[in-house]
């Protein structure tokens, strides 16, 4: 380890960590032992989750036994999503969780900046237009300094070799954070709590895709395919375990075995042809203790027991003792940290501080439980608890398999669970963040804990360990389960749909079902608000009686429109008994298996469209394709929608229906469908309309996804405000039944489109061209022919994100093209 500069950092004798039901088997306490030994330290460094490299993180934390660091600038909000219907922050909160399942797995630490995921970019001159380059480069180098890595590892390079300009972006702010992060003068703020941290080198993990092979014979190498014994596993079996838990990316992946080279090419910093490490020193040999450590260390591993942990204990709470003496540094904190939870583990230590309600709210009282267990002879004994829990179990001994157990009453936090970078309206390509100290951690802190201290009978102090609050809960098919608590706010509010358009008429009546989380008899009064005039509210039910956790009351809302009405925002409120207003949230719950479920609150806010909208009323068929929530924005439009798999379509009479839509990656997903497509196609003919939105390029592809040739190629818009321009107005498919002009294409979201359709068959119409600033104009967006009777369509436009939105142009648009 280099020692350039510790931050100084006071800390107590009672080192605190969270500390959860912990339970090791003895490879992995052994394994833990060789980590809290090597003092190396890698942080790896790209734009989104799954840009990172899990072999080579597998091989560092596991075969080097290094601090492995991932910084992803984003949380990949921005992406799609292969197994439910979240996009935007919701997809966020996702791949931040499946992010931290990858980590659990390969060993490395996760971390993040405050860059939104804006979607795709083609350059980083574009990208540093919607993010802040400052803000950025900021957080950055405060991860530096704060994780103190020896080396920092770039997945991408700088230039268009990245394929995406926020991966150019993350090998830029990594090149220019690693030249003033040894600075005192520059962010002095963090130089004040971390210190100041120069790393000693910095490289490009240069890689092989396919076409894009950036590695060459006179880079270094790093051979990283080893199997590791303890662990059961090769590098390449974690790496792939590890990559796998992208699921909503579709990134499950086949184990590599056997050998694997990495290849690095150095970019700044002291040069070697050896090592990444080449000559990174053990940080333990600064300290005057260095030889007494090291003697520790070589018989703990020595004389280790498999088939009994707990004779490590004595040697281990000696090298406790010499750490303890160290001068006072981060990096003895976190050495401390990681050696206490190793002799627990020897110990056969459980515990766990829990509730059966899985959502509570702010400041309310909660029935806890607390249990406590060693299950080994090791004698602990429990001390720091106050109240009722220290007068029953201080001073207690939970050993010889003796759990200890007590019922409690806790107090809920006082705010609500919401995840600190959703706290405040994001702009386009940055969250707001006040509190700058929680930049970087992945999560949020555990709202609710409990701390207590655990002594042996030797000259040693107490190990202290803070366990969460968590609701426990057993599934009858998958067991026990635990996930974090959510502390709501007293009321939420479900609206089950955020969009109501009234081109059908003037008036519409919706449900608003109010959820209680406290647990004590309340009464509220309630009072809603639209941001313009125009717009009448009416319900005749105005208050809200709750007697207990869990209690709802739905209530209804006649919503009339008057002529001159324009679209507005419908929020609603909650009075006090003190007369003041407080606007109610929703719940936003997001439940899949691999990741913890996830609850956090957005605002309760419904959009009342007053659109110029025609729509016929006629029936269509939707193939469902991968994410897709197009199916119930239409039929909350007003279209009559019936919702399909390709094989639940097959031998059916399609003539029944006077359109037939597949889903963004239909294909793709639904391997049926390829199968089914002469069928679409002599639906086309006999004078059906066939939609297909967009697909990736991939061999699911039927060779005849068209009635003429015509391949899907990777052109996308990614600019969603780039001027579109219109070929042929006249157009049926641009005048029927909504008449389409340039001011259509104003407000979208995100991009215009992805995987355009490329063909020089003169049978399709090509009515849209457009393009990124500085790029050739495109075409390909959408495409349609007249095939027999009836009408085909391709369209690569992002209808997928701009309809849910509430775009109104996109929404007149894709009602042209499905009832023209």
């Amino acid at each position: 380890m280099n020692f350039r500069k510790f931050k100084t950092i006071v800390v107590s004798s009672l080192l605190l960590f969270s500390f959860k039901a912990w339970s090791q088997n003895s490879s992995d306490i052994l394994h833990q032992i060789l980590k809290l030994q090597e003092t190396g330290s890698v942080l790896y460094l790209a734009a989104h989750p799954d840009d990172e490299n899990t072999n080579l993180i597998a091989y560092l934390s596991n075969e080097r036994h290094y601090r492995t660091g991932y910084l992803a600038l984003t949380r990949g909000d921005g992406g799609q999503n292969l197994i439910g219907s979240e996009l935007g922050v919701n997809l966020g909160l996702i791949r931040t969780e499946e992010l931290m399942a990858a980590r659990r797995i390969d060993g490395g630490e996760q971390f993040f900046t405050r860059a939104f995921d804006f979607g795709f970019s083609k350059n980083p001159k574009e990208t540093f237009t919607i993010w802040n380059k400052d803000s950025l480069l900021k957080d950055v180098v405060k991860c530096i300094r704060q994780y103190k890595p020896d080396v920092i590892v770039c997945r991408f390079p700088e230039d268009s070799r990245a394929g995406h300009g926020h991966h150019s972006a993350s090998a830029i702010l990594a090149s220019e954070a690693f030249d003033i992060a040894g600075n005192p003068n520059i962010y002095p703020d963090q130089v004040k709590e971390f210190g100041i941290w120069q790393p000693k080198r910095l490289f490009w993990n240069t890689f092989n895709f396919g076409e894009n092979n950036t590695t060459s014979a006179d880079q270094l190498q790093l051979e990283v395919g080893g199997y590791n014994a303890l662990l059961g596993k090769s590098y390449g079996e974690i790496a792939a375990q590890s990559r796998s838990q992208h699921k909503c990316q579709g990134f499950g992946s086949a184990a590599e075995r056997g050998k694997r080279k990495e290849y690095f090419k150095l970019l700044k910093g002291d040069s070697t042809t050896i090592d990444i490490m080449d000559g990174v020193q053990s940080a333990w040999q600064q300290y005057k203790n260095a030889k007494e450590i090291e003697k520790l260390f070589k018989n703990i591993i020595s004389q280790f027991k498999s088939d009994n942990p707990s004779k490590s204990v004595s040697d281990l709470l000696l090298l406790r003792k010499e750490i303890t003496s160290i001068p006072e540094s981060s990096f003895k904190s976190r050495k401390l940290k990681e050696l206490d939870k190793i002799i627990l583990s020897t110990i056969g230590f459980y515990a766990s501080y829990t509730t059966a309600v899985p959502i509570v709210s702010a400041g309310d009282s909660i029935e806890t439980k607390l249990q406590i267990l060693v299950r080994s002879n090791i004698e602990v004994f429990i001390g720091g608890l106050k109240g009722i829990a220290g007068d029953s179990l201080n001073k207690s001994c939970p050993s010889y398999n003796n759990l200890k157990t007590i019922s409690l009453k806790s107090l809920a936090a006082n705010s609500i669970t919401q995840p600190y970078w959703l706290g405040k309206e994001q702009s386009k390509g940055m969250f707001t963040i006040d509190d700058l100290g929680q930049i970087g951690k992945p999560r949020n802190d555990a709202p609710n804990t409990i701390s207590f201290s655990l002594s042996f009978n030797v000259d040693t102090p107490p190990i202290s360990v803070t366990l969460p609050l968590e609701y426990n809960h057993t599934d009858p098919a998958k067991g026990e389960l635990t996930d974090p608590l959510a502390i709501a706010p007293k009321v939420t509010a479900k609206i089950n749909d955020p969009f109501l358009y009234f081109n059908l008429s003037n008036k519409k009546t919706i449900s608003v079902s109010y959820q209680y989380h406290g647990n004590t008899k309340a009464k509220f009064e309630l009072s809603n608000e639209v941001s313009g005039n125009g717009w009448n509210i009416i319900s005749n039910e105005t208050s809200l009686l709750f007697s207990k956790n869990g209690d709802e009351k739905t209530i209804e809302y006649t919503i009339e429109k008057s002529t001159l009405a324009k679209s507005e925002s419908l929020k609603f409120f909650l009075i006090n008994e003190q007369g003041k207003k407080e606007e109610i949230r929703s719940i936003k719950e997001i439940h899949y298996d691999h990741i913890p479920s996830l609850i956090w609150y957005p605002e309760a806010t419904i959009s009342l469209k007053a659109i110029d909208l025609k729509i016929p009323q006629n029936k269509i068929a939707y193939i469902k394709g991968a994410g897709d929530v197009i199916p119930a924005s239409l039929k909350a439009i007003g279209f009559n929608i019936e919702e399909f798999s390709a094989s639940q379509l097959e031998g059916k009479d399609l003539s029944q229906y006077t359109a037939i839509i597949t889903g963004i990656r239909a294909y793709n997903v639904d391997n049926r469908l390829s199968i089914l497509q002469p069928q679409l196609l002599n639906y086309v003919k006999n004078g059906g309309r066939l939609v297909i939105q967009y697909n990736t390029p991939s061999n699911s592809l039927p060779e005849n996804l068209g009635p003429y040739p015509l391949t899907v190629g990777k052109n996308r818009v990614t600019e969603e405000d780039a001027i579109v321009t219109i070929s042929d107005s006249t157009l049926s498919i641009l005048n029927t039944p909504n008449k389409i002009t340039r001011t259509d294409f104003n407000n979208w979201i995100q991009e215009r489109g992805i995987y355009f359709a490329e063909t020089n068959d003169k049978n399709y119409v090509q009515p849209l061209r457009m393009n990124d600033k500085g790029e050739n104009s495109l075409s390909g967006s959408l495409l349609y022919c007249k095939y027999g009777k009836g009408t085909y369509i391709y369209t690569g436009l992002s209808f997928f994100r701009e309809i849910p939105a509430g775009v109104d142009g996109a929404t007149r648009l894709f009602v042209n093209l499905i009832s023209e």
